[in-house]
């Protein structure tokens, strides 16, 4: 877990005791943070690390189990949660710095970087080789795509091992993170003058669309929150405080 003022914690997830705590390891605010089981680091050392981005632009490494700092970098990063997969040597952590997205090794090298069309909102994994289930929050696979939402619209799926765009989608209005289950991209679209508010499906391994809920008057916040996805059923909000839940397709 991690608080605005640039401390960490760990917490029992059974308990809700904390473990390690109030390690102030970076200035706030700071992302959701990014887990990544069993990275062996150039010393040959294996960890379970917890990756963060602060308010100074940098991201960082923290060991699992002490709360110490195993390596940080200044990429520079914004606040958007880091996407990670992998483990050992394979390990890659994907961030956002301003309107591109960055990949990094298991060190904290960069790998590549990929401009995008706006200030970057969402990073996702999609594993559609992998009969088609949602990615867990620390795959040990390699994801088929990274995806990419921005405030210009964009939804894009990049190459996790070049960063090249593979498909790219255009949305009427910002678009928030995005979730991904069942071969599907789902992301909540701002509202804009003229154009309402939604929530629309694209098809993860071609980017075409699939569907688009019209939300009218009843949209989603202006920077729209990620729809949530659990038991088979996709979860959003609106300015009608209410939820909003449909089946997933699939």
């Amino acid at each position: 877990m991690a608080a605005d003022d640039g401390s960490v914690y760990k917490l029992n997830g059974c308990t809700g005791a904390t473990d390690w705590g109030d390690v102030a390891v970076g200035p706030g605010p700071t992302s959701t943070p990014a887990f990544l089981p069993g990275v062996k680091l150039p010393d040959g050392s294996t960890h379970d690390i917890i990756v963060v981005c602060f308010g100074d632009g940098s991201v960082k490494a923290i060991d699992g189990g002490t709360g110490g700092v195993l390596w940080g970098e200044l990429v520079p990063v914004v606040q958007t949660p880091p996407a990670a997969y992998g483990k050992g040597s394979g390990a890659r952590i994907v961030v956002a710095s301003n309107g591109s997205v960055v990949e990094l090794n298991w060190a904290g090298r960069q790998l590549w970087s990929t401009p995008m069309g706006g200030m970057v909102s969402g990073i996702g994994l999609s594993n559609v080789a992998a009969g088609l289930r949602p990615v867990s929050p620390a795959p040990t696979f390699s994801p088929s795509e990274v995806i990419v939402t921005d405030l210009a619209g964009d939804v894009d799926a990049l190459n996790p091992r070049t960063g090249v765009i593979d498909w790219g989608d255009k949305q009427p209005g910002p678009v928030g993170a995005p979730s991904i289950a069942n071969g599907v991209v789902y992301v909540d679209q701002g509202s804009q003058p003229g154009v309402d508010g939604g929530v629309s499906g694209l098809n993860a391994s071609t980017g075409d669309p699939l569907f688009h809920l019209d939300l009218g008057a009843l949209n989603p916040q202006p920077l729209p929150p990620f729809p949530a996805i659990a038991d088979g059923m996709l979860f959003t909000g609106s300015f009608d405080a209410e939820m909003r839940v449909y089946a997933l397709l699939g």
